[in-house]
């Protein structure tokens, strides 16, 4: 029982034997795992269980109190590692004996001294930067862009071995003639402008580099059956190597998030279609892969999945492909850039490239692994293009998300094609190439306008007498508030119309002091007449306030409505926006 208590907990030793942790056994300090084994403090989280950096497997490990016994320590931290730094003359024997109580305690010294363990701070393999300098780490070891290895004692970053990024410093870089093959073949699928080719050679280039790219946009692709949308995908999927996984159909959350846990890769979705898709998966999808577009702070991101907090990378990039494309949600929308491909004609259909062939994966697979070398060198190059680049966008007149959506595709295109700097006509020739130079003015519906639209549109059931007779007729009550404001109208059937409307939440009020009509919302949430408005609208779980405030001259207020005091927002409007269509609003063509 003793010999338990010791193994778990640790027994009454001295400082100077718990100190003994060899901090030099690991000379080549860049490599996270070494056959060998050993171990380093991370800290402890927050059930108070120790963390540590396995040196044997490279991965972190929670140790419980239950889990300081010796047969646990020799398996995470090397059975040979143990009995050599940790073993002591067991005069029974006459050899020396490894001593887990000894290991246990130096675990927990160390682990309470770190303090808590941020899991966001994990770093699997991937692109990072720290200061202005860019760091490579492929798989077991961690390099500068330079050539310079990292430390990988954890401290403000943890670093963790995974999965290799397919290439290393050993890697030979691609030839510029290769670039340009690479370029033809991209430029032979039939884009319906040449941004097309821009765009997806860019995006190949920041999906590299992934989060350290200060922009990431979705890359939505869409043609007709038997364009070449598959094919492109597996040509980037080819290049990207390891730092790439592919799907058919909408994935769920939780298959992409596997796919993140341990390393950070760029996600490319075939079969993207709005036919057979499903609302709440989409949205869920949709949700998860804007996290790509904005480079955060940390290298992780937190969620609560099925109960259980799961952390993982940000995806790298995404692209998706499909025939028909669902709907996006606006958040999505405006991250979101879309090319075209046409199907080629006839006579321009030849044989297949090389790098198309299927069977020719390994050479693909090569050139990647020789692009993606290349491009470590290139990463000033895209930065001071990008910055570059968004500021000319700005200048043009284009909108901040528009700068940023467009300028990490075109920094990521000379990254790739150009060994050297752009000059300023050459960023202008681009883009004028890519049809960014003149700024379109887009019409954007405002939620403040399209919820009041919404209201006015709808068509409810209103009661008319008329003498002995009554009628039931369903109208818009953008028609109902026009009659109302009929100087015409008498005052009985004006005050009947106001109480039927009443019934929905809403009251047309005249204010004599400024001689105008007002529109009086009811924004209780006991209001059904209301609720029943709104349902199957954005606004059916409430935010119908704060949208409607937004309007110009809207206020808070208190009025009776439906024959009870209630809280309101009082909003203005003119005689046109409320005003029924006429005839004239239509061009038509002259009568013979």
């Amino acid at each position: 029982m003793s010999k338990i208590i010791h193994a778990t907990f640790g027994k009454n030793t001295s400082s100077s034997s718990i100190d003994r942790r060899p901090h030099t056994f690991f000379s080549n300090t860049q490599r996270i795992s070494n056959p060998n084994g050993g171990w380093e403090p991370v800290g402890f989280d927050e059930h108070g269980h120790y963390v540590i950096l396995s040196r044997k497997t490279g991965q972190l490990v929670t140790l419980c109190p239950r889990s300081l016994d010796g047969n646990t320590l020799r398996a995470v931290v090397g059975s040979e590692y143990c009995d050599k730094h940790y073993g002591e003359h067991d005069s029974n024997v006459e050899k020396s004996v490894f001593n887990p109580s000894v290991l246990a305690a130096a675990i927990r010294k160390e682990c309470d001294e770190l303090g808590r363990f941020d899991p966001t701070k994990t770093r699997g393999p991937g692109f990072y930067c720290e200061a202005g300098t860019l760091l490579v780490h492929f798989g077991n070891e961690v390099y500068e862009s330079s050539g310079g290895p990292i430390d990988t004692t954890p401290h403000e970053a943890v670093y963790v071995s995974g999965p290799g990024l397919g290439f290393s410093f050993d890697t030979p870089v691609a030839t510029a003639e290769e670039v340009q093959q690479l370029e033809t073949v991209v430029r032979g699928f039939n884009f319906q402008s040449s941004f097309g080719s821009v765009a997806v050679l860019g995006w190949l280039a920041t999906a590299v580099f992934g989060s350290v790219v200060d922009n990431r946009p979705i890359l939505a692709v869409t043609a007709e059956r038997g364009s070449g949308k598959t094919t492109l995908l597996e040509l980037l999927s080819g290049l990207l190597g390891p730092q790439a996984f592919r799907r058919d159909g909408i994935p769920t959350v939780a298959q992409v998030i596997y796919e993140l846990e341990n390393r950070s890769a760029a996600l490319l979705v075939d079969e993207f279609e709005a036919q057979g898709a499903r609302k709440k998966p989409l949205e869920d999808f949709l949700s998860l892969v804007r996290t790509s577009f904005t480079k955060s702070k940390d290298a992780r991101i937190a969620r609560v999945i099925a109960g259980r907090m799961r952390f993982f990378n940000p995806p790298a990039g995404v692209m998706v492909a499909g025939i028909a494309l669902p709907t996006f949600d606006d958040a999505a929308n405006t991250r979101t850039v879309r090319i075209q491909m046409q199907m080629l004609p006839a006579e321009e259909r030849r044989a297949s490239n090389p790098l198309l062939d299927s069977s020719n994966r390994e050479a693909v697979e090569e050139l990647g692994a020789r692009i993606r070398r290349m491009l470590i060198s290139r990463w000033e190059i895209l930065v001071a293009v990008q910055k570059a680049v968004r500021g000319m966008l700005f200048d043009l007149g284009h909108e901040a998300r528009a700068a940023d959506l467009y300028s990490p595709l075109i920094a990521g295109y000379i990254a790739l094609t150009s060994a050297e700097l752009p000059s300023q006509q050459r960023l202008e020739a681009l883009l004028e190439e890519c049809q960014l130079t003149k700024v379109e003015v887009k019409a954007i519906q405002r939620d403040s306008d399209v919820c009041l639209s919404l209201l006015l549109n709808r068509r409810v059931v209103i009661f008319e007498s008329d003498g002995e007779k009554q009628s039931r007729t369903p109208q818009r009550i953008r028609d109902v508030i026009w009659r109302i404001m009929d100087e015409n109208l008498d005052i009985g059937m004006r005050q009947a119309l106001i109480r039927q409307l009443e019934k929905f939440g809403l009251r047309p009020l005249w204010k004599p002091t400024a001689s105008e009509w007002k529109l009086v919302v009811a924004t209780s949430e006991m209001n059904t007449g209301l609720r029943r408005l709104l349902q199957g609208t954005p606004w059916s779980l409430g935010g119908l306030k704060d949208v409607l405030l937004r309007l110009p001259g809207a206020s808070i207020g208190q009025q009776r409505v439906d024959g009870m005091s209630q809280k309101v927002v009082e909003l203005c409007f003119s005689k046109e926006l409320v005003k029924p269509d006429v005839n004239g609003d239509y061009e038509l063509p002259d009568a013979a």
